[in-house]
């Protein structure tokens, strides 16, 4: 079958995330030049902060889009051999071409209430969010912006199931290459607009457009690809589908959750704490290290829709080579992308981004995190693709700690509580429960008991 062999190809997935990541990384080095120098970097700052806040409302997927993705996976496995029947399988009948456009017709059931409690986070934003005036944009700026900016991120959600279907039947590639697209054409629109006096209302306009044709972009890849999109209606029996639907994400959704409190709370706190005109020279050091982060992690994103059908098909041992192959490949990247980090974040900042470095003992601190992560993050990743999720509640837990430790420390310590509160979140939780569980996951692929 035409998708199937889709499957077999999976490197150019890897090119095609590294693309992303490339994109992605040349329009923050494009953009947040021209927005310090055309705004300055007070307003600059709080565009940033509003990025992450109306973020939450992303948090309404709840984990959807993997289960759809790993469940396209696992049905098209299934047709190739009876395998083993992990916790993320859905329902295990639906298996081939119409098992993959079944599994798209519960998640965008799904996804409508996805969106609707979305919505509700935006709008509960909107309405009790206070900002600091002191970059000199008015309430009735600031609620345009991040409304705008709200209806971006709900305009991506409602595009998810598409894209996560792609990814699990072997079109990852292109999954990428349209978000990298859109990173482009978001990026360039908004420094333009900003260079010809444009302020960030006019940016969050363009932003919402470029969400559009991605949306649209995603259907019309899926209906080349697998066929007709599904009649989104409810029928009674589909009430067992999605609740198991609901009940296999919503530990992955926790993780998410517990992410975003570890990753991305720290803009507004340095915001609320220490002023807008903190945040860009953090958010330089962050973006920069998960642009690290991903371009690593390529290496094995697109294996694990390949994993996840290896298991299916009752394949273990080439399930385990492929994860053995790539824990030791992103542990030696990781070494060497920690060290670059930490020697050349310092002078990217002042001569490009024109931006106060970090105090160099934040940036150490950052470099160990950034190695830590990365080789403990990739068992985690096919511990999941196993049908597992033994760590929503430590990343959960892990997000209660940061944000615990940067609420009651960081306006007295500085901007080097971030790292240190990320750090040690991290080894309380996340970082060894991956370590323990990939060891686990290896012996049981070893054992042939998964």
């Amino acid at each position: 079958m035409k998708i199937v062999k889709k499957l077999g190809s999976l490197d150019k997935g890897s090119l095609a995330g590294w693309a992303q990541q490339l994109c992605t990384a040349s329009s923050a080095l494009l953009l947040l030049p021209v927005f310090v120098r055309c705004l300055g970097q007070a307003q600059s700052g709080l565009w940033l902060t509003f990025q992450t806040v109306v973020g939450v409302a992303g948090l309404a997927d709840f984990g959807i889009s993997y289960v759809a993705a790993r469940q396209a996976a696992y049905a098209l496995g299934r047709q190739q051999g009876r395998g083993f029947s992990g916790a993320c399988d859905i329902d295990g009948a639906i298996i081939g071409t119409e098992g993959v456009r079944e599994t798209l017709r519960l998640a965008r059931i799904a996804n409508v209430i996805s969106c609707s409690f979305g919505a509700l986070v935006l709008f509960v934003s909107l309405r009790f969010a206070r900002f600091d005036d002191s970059a000199g944009l008015s309430p009735s700026e600031v609620s345009c912006v991040v409304g705008l900016l709200g209806g971006t991120v709900l305009i991506r959600l409602w595009g998810r199931p598409f894209a996560s279907i792609l990814d699990g039947t072997g079109s990852l590639h292109l999954t990428r290459l349209i978000g990298a697209g859109q990173q482009v054409f978001m990026s360039v629109g908004a420094a333009l607009i900003v260079l010809y006096g444009g302020g960030l209302v006019v940016v969050g306009c363009w932003a919402v457009v470029t969400s559009v044709v991605e949306y649209v972009m995603f259907r019309i890849i899926y209906r080349k690809r697998i066929g007709l999109v599904p009649k989104l209606g409810f029928n009674v029996g589909d009430f067992g589908g999605l609740l198991k639907l609901v009940k296999v994400a919503y530990p992955l959704g926790l993780v998410s959750v517990g992410g975003y409190l570890v990753n991305s709370i720290q803009l507004p706190f340095i915001a609320a704490a220490l002023g807008p005109e903190k945040v860009a020279p953090y958010y330089v050091a962050q973006r920069i290290g998960q642009f690290a982060n991903m371009t690593i992690l390529q290496l094995v994103l697109p294996k694990l829709p390949e994993f996840t059908r290896l298991l299916g098909m009752g394949n273990r041992s080439a399930a385990a080579v492929l994860f053995r192959r790539s824990a030791i490949q992103v542990s030696i990247l990781s070494i060497f992308g920690a060290l670059v980090f930490c020697v050349m974040l310092p002078t990217v900042s002042l001569h490009y981004f024109k931006v106060q470095p970090l105090p160099p003992l934040a940036i150490v601190i950052m470099s160990f995190d950034l190695l830590l992560l990365n080789s403990t993050v990739v068992l985690g990743h096919y511990v999941l693709a196993s049908g597992q999720n033994p760590f929503w509640r430590w990343t959960l837990v892990a997000g209660i700690i940061n944000f615990t430790i940067l609420y009651f420390s960081l306006a007295s310590v500085g901007i080097v509580a971030i790292p240190v509160a990320t750090v040690l979140a991290g080894v309380a939780t996340t970082y060894w429960a991956s370590i323990y569980h990939g060891r686990k996951l290896w012996v049981r692929l070893n054992e042939g008991i998964v």
